[in-house]
């Protein structure tokens, strides 16, 4: 099932008359990524068109760290359409809440149960640390969809997020480089197919991010 985004940014544009590949074009993107040796992974994902029951389609997700582009293209009559979106992944709250509804009462009676009640409270709140320290600096894996969720959340939120999780220059530059690394590759794959296709290039104007106004 695809995550939500929160959209920041997006581009697209329309080709007139022209016919060619949606598969190709991905298969393009994923091979200019791997030649430039960009630290993101690529997956082909299908959402629903409209609600449960309609058709789906088929896009191109390229992730890196908390972000995520969707990229699609599609024919829409004898025109081609290229597009992506670039996102933060949401954090899946309804995930952590039923794990913490579970796991934190199951913690707490095996440790009073090893070590009776005053000090089984205290492993317990050893061990409940030690859990949020080890996802804050990453030693439980691939840990950064809960590191989100708990970030959402009210009190702990703001103060974890602030230990672990901050908003930093590095964090800032590392989401402009996938921003515009991504984007430059899909207008030189868009480059290439006007070009076989003897088609006239994009100019500046249409080569221009829209980004979503800062509230």
């Amino acid at each position: 099932m695809a995550r939500s985004l929160e959209i920041l940014s997006r581009w697209h544009k329309s080709v007139d008359n022209l016919s060619t590949s949606t598969l190709g074009f991905y298969d393009s993107i994923e091979k200019a990524v791997r030649a430039k040796e960009l630290p993101i992974s690529a997956t082909r994902t299908t959402r629903l068109e409209h609600g449960i029951l309609s058709g789906t389609r088929q896009y191109l997700e390229l992730s890196y760290d908390r972000y995520v582009y969707v990229l699609s293209a599609l024919p829409f009559g004898k025109d081609f359409y290229f597009g992506w979106h670039l996102g933060r992944k949401m954090p899946n709250l309804a995930a952590l809440g039923c794990g913490i509804v579970m796991g934190v009462p199951v913690l707490l009676l095996i440790s009073v149960t090893i070590a009776g009640v005053v000090k089984g409270a205290f492993l317990f709140v050893f061990l409940l640390a030690g859990g949020l320290f080890a996802i804050g600096t990453g030693a439980a894996g691939n840990v950064s969809e809960i590191q989100e969720a708990l970030c959402a959340l009210p009190l702990i939120g703001p103060v974890y997020r602030r230990l672990f999780n901050p908003d930093t220059f590095y964090t800032e530059e590392s989401r402009v480089m996938f921003e515009e690394s991504v984007h430059r590759v899909v207008l030189d794959v868009v480059a290439g197919i006007l070009t076989i296709n003897k088609m006239t290039p994009l100019t500046e104007p249409q080569k221009e991010v829209q980004r979503r106004p800062q509230l």
